[in-house]
């Protein structure tokens, strides 16, 4: 039975509580389980990529990565010259650490490793095989002695974790692992050689409980010193910590928000905020702070498996400037779309840091398809039609978002930012406003309206995330009350206050609120208020290519879920604007600057969209304002063209309509194509990257 199926069992129950009710028990989530949707076992293929990246390279300098991935470790994996396997003196003294170690999944396959190691190392130096390390099995196989198999575990596998039962499972799973193979005659030899003492040995200085985060501060009462757990590493690990740290720090650290998984006020949140300022950064997640920790702790290498979203995170700048500031990032698998944890709706990517880098250049590699078609890392990577692979001169870093994009598809990006100019600068972008209680003042209708004797500026049409189509907005007909605009509650019509009377309580509760941020009839954050009488672009929160439409009659509200894009006297038509934003140019320049969520989809932040760049136009120059002109007529087109085509009654006004809209979408992007100056070779690039646009723009 492989011992990780143990680790596969427990976290199933890793995050589970059993609690007595009545005469029996119920089995409950813990919360911050329950808010981050579970707790999922990392796959075993990403296990041995993490571990032979690191542990694996500390062994065996200079050799090759591949390997055979056995559950037997007493027989090589690879056959090297001596020249590249570590002696046993050396491999004593290395430090391999998990800090959040669960199951002990990653330690497990760390201590495989270097069981590997030695049965490869004697096997190599027979002169130096000793009864005391090894013996010849009846197979004639090379085994290890339970002796040595025990100094390895203390000398090398160290983990700590918050959970005191995922300790113990550790202890376990790594006990289990190390009598594997063993027999009861094996057993019984070694004992006559080596006496009556213990076989397994006390681990609880190696796998330990507590905070990994988070140190003894002097602001803590000693009652929260306990309940958090604090953990002082050059306590815990005194040693190894004055030694300069563990040599390789590996391991899956949770995803959670801080404020969700401890709750606003919580001290852990204060103790963030002070010890990790160089990453702290509002809501922000735990893995942030265990990767800046894990480099703090390692005095060689790190390997992680994290959410990708640091790459690009909006909040995850002052880490990205930490890791840019220490050149330390080596190496970046990033999975993209594909989901490593089955059933889990998050995005993943393999981190590699160096604590005394070797090169000034880190690789790259991006999942070119949504799934892999085999768990083997280590020769996938080299398959150029799975993997696009490219190396980045480490001080090209920044706080600014990691997106790697293609040496050839950067120059592009450069030269339309070189070009044009940030949409942020022209126009004033965003967020929707901010109800409170979208089920009081959303999820109305003209009938309530009629009913409350509502005159229409107390009420608008709300647009959501899945309305806004390119160039037009789908109406929903769902109404929104808009009563900013009210002098005072008593203004507002009979049936209107006796909707919101009725509501009080919930409108009451808004912790905004009770802040003394709003009045309890209106919204707790109507963003933007004074700038809703000019006319307007809006954009999705999540799209999976660039989606804006325009709004010029003050019809339309969208809430949190929508950008904003409002008018500021630039000498530009919104329509022009309306065409560079749906092209095929811009979607592509976006996908280097927003965030990747699950699925292909985007994160259209305002202060992502704020980055896009836009051609301006001289007006005095006629070629310009030409193009412009053209521009805008073709907008006037497809506005006139996308509610006919969604309206069309038979499949061939249909098809004779879809055909005028796909052809006008075609004269938009090579008119584009010509404003930004883009040769043929550009062209093709910016085509080559969005095949799935154009199937759906047909669609």
């Amino acid at each position: 039975l492989p011992v990780e199926i143990l680790g596969s069992v427990y976290e199933r129950f890793i995050g589970k509580i059993v609690r007595p009710k009545g005469v029996g028990v119920t089995i409950e989530e813990k919360p911050e389980v329950r808010k981050a949707g579970g707790v999922y076992y990392t796959p075993r293929y990403i296990v041995n990529y993490i571990v032979e990246q690191t542990v694996g390279q500390l062994l065996c300098s200079g050799a090759s990565e591949k390997r055979r991935d056995s559950g037997d470790v007493q027989q090589p994996a690879l056959h090297r010259s001596s020249a590249t396997l570590l002696p046993p003196k050396e491999v004593a003294k290395l430090r391999i650490l998990d800090p959040a170690c669960g199951s002990g999944s990653f330690l497990i396959r760390a201590y495989e490793r270097i069981l590997e190691h030695y049965v490869e190392w004697f096997i190599e130096h027979s002169q130096e095989q000793r009864p005391r390390f090894c013996y010849k099995d009846a197979n004639g196989d090379l085994r290890l002695t339970t002796a040595l198999k025990r100094q390895i575990l203390t000398d090398n596998i160290y983990g700590v974790d918050l959970d005191g039962q995922a300790v113990e499972v550790t202890q376990l799973s790594l006990y289990l692992r190390m009598l594997q193979g063993e027999t009861k005659q094996t057993m019984n030899a070694q004992r006559e050689m080596f006496g009556d003492q213990p076989i397994l040995p006390p681990l609880d200085q190696n796998i330990k409980q507590g905070n990994s985060l988070i140190a003894s501060d002097f602001s803590m009462i000693p009652d929260e010193l306990t309940r958090v757990h604090a953990f002082d590493w050059h306590i815990g690990f005194k040693e190894i910590m004055a030694a300069g740290g563990f040599d390789a720090v590996i391991g899956n650290p949770p995803y959670l928000n801080i404020d969700d998984t401890w709750g606003k006020g919580d001290i852990q949140l204060e103790a963030i905020k002070l010890q990790y300022p160089h990453v702290y950064n509002d809501k922000t997640d735990l893995l942030f702070y265990f990767i800046a920790k894990a480099y703090d702790l390692t005095r060689n290498t790190v390997g992680f498996i994290v959410s990708r979203a640091f790459l690009e995170a909006f909040k995850a700048d002052k880490l990205r400037g930490f890791l840019a500031s220490k050149r330390a990032v080596s190496k970046i698998v990033d999975f993209q779309n594909f989901y490593v944890f089955d059933g889990v709706g998050i995005t993943t990517c393999l981190l590699k840091l160096e604590k005394s880098p070797t090169s000034k250049n880190l690789d790259v590699y991006k999942l070119l398809p949504e799934e892999l078609s085999a768990p083997n890392l280590s020769e996938l990577l080299s398959n150029q039609k799975l993997f696009d692979h490219h190396s980045i001169a480490r001080s090209l870093l920044s706080y600014d978002v990691w997106t790697f994009a293609r040496p050839a598809l950067a120059a592009l990006n450069a030269k339309l930012d070189a070009g044009g100019q940030p949409l942020g600068k022209i126009l004033h972008i965003g967020q929707g406003m901010q109800t409170g209680c979208n089920d009081v003042f959303g999820e109305r209708t003209l009938l309530d309206m009629r009913t409350w004797k509502v005159p229409k500026e107390l009420f608008r049409y709300r647009v959501s995330n899945s309305d806004i189509q390119r160039f037009e907005i789908r109406d929903r007909r769902e109404v929104l009350l808009y009563v900013e605009d009210s002098p005072s509650f008593e203004k507002l019509p009979a049936g209107l206050r006796h909707h919101l009377e009725a509501c009080s309580d919930k409108l009451k509760a808004r912790a905004a609120y009770k802040r003394g941020n709003c009045d309890w009839w209106r919204f707790t954050w109507p963003l933007h208020h004074e700038y809703y009488s000019r006319a307007r672009l809006v954009s999705p929160f999540l799209a999976s290519e660039n989606r804006f439409a325009s709004v010029e009659d003050g019809r339309y509200i969208g809430l949190t879920d929508t950008i904003v894009l409002f008018e500021n006297k630039q000498p530009e038509s919104l329509k022009y604007l309306l065409a560079l934003l749906n092209s095929k140019l811009l979607t592509v320049r976006f996908r280097s600057i927003g965030k990747l969520k699950g699925g292909g989809i985007y994160e259209y932040f305002w202060n992502s969209v704020s980055k896009l760049p836009i051609r301006r136009i001289d007006f005095s120059n006629p070629a310009q304002k030409r193009q412009h002109d053209e521009l805008v007529e073709l907008v006037d087109k497809m506005l006139a063209l996308t509610p006919k085509l969604r309206a069309a009654k038979s499949e061939s006004e249909r098809q004779t309509l879809q055909n005028a809209v796909t052809a006008t979408d075609r004269a938009i992007d090579q008119l584009v194509y010509r404003l930004y100056g883009l040769t043929e070779e550009e062209k093709k690039i910016v085509e080559e990257a969005l095949p799935e646009t154009a199937k759906s723009r047909k669609d």
